[in-house]
């Protein structure tokens, strides 16, 4: 679970066995984050893009891109560009692997840190938290068989960021200074 982030996330004492879902990738993972930079995020214009790169981990316990090709596991991270703002971009994240840190480490290394993310590059903003949310998770029961589809809204918050339009069509307040 990244520390300050919110949505539905998957724990041990839900029920028996869920252990297993930590380590297995949800079969649909869709996240929403609010990115620094406005529409120059992309650089080819269509709004969307694929980061692979392969992650490490120091003994800190720093997550980082390897810049030595065959070093680390493979991280692949799909996104596209729901909203933009002067300074900032709604985006929706759907991962092809799940890494820790995966996401904020690839968005870092892009140069789009996460708006909260003070330990991989992005700035403190108002909502005292890191503008990242876990939307959509579905995942395969693994005693069951059966489907399940996990979804959390998006928070409030995230929409005064931009300040961008919320699902419903109502336009968020002017964005909050930075303390």
């Amino acid at each position: 679970t990244e520390i300050g982030a919110g949505g539905e996330y998957l724990f041990d004492a839900v029920m028996p066995g869920t252990y297993y879902l930590e380590y297995e990738l949800p079969e649909n993972a869709v996240f929403a984050r609010i990115t620094n930079g406005g529409n120059t995020i992309t650089g080819d214009g269509t709004g969307q893009g694929v980061i692979r790169s392969n992650l490490n981990e120091s003994s800190a316990r720093i997550v980082y891109s390897s810049p030595r090709p065959g070093s680390g596991i493979l991280a692949v991270t799909h996104y596209r560009i729901l909203q933009t703002a002067a300074d900032c971009s709604l985006v929706e994240c759907q991962l092809e692997t799940g890494r820790k840190n995966q996401i904020r480490v690839q968005m870092q290394g892009i140069g789009h840190p996460l708006l909260g993310d003070l330990k991989y590059g992005g700035r403190r903003v108002p909502i005292g938290r890191l503008a990242l949310h876990a939307a959509e998770l579905t995942f395969t029961n693994p005693f069951t068989g059966g489907k399940h589809h996990l979804s959390s809204p998006v928070p409030d918050a995230f929409y005064t960021l931009g300040p961008f339009t919320r699902p419903d069509g109502l336009r968020s307040p002017e964005k909050n200074s930075a303390p």
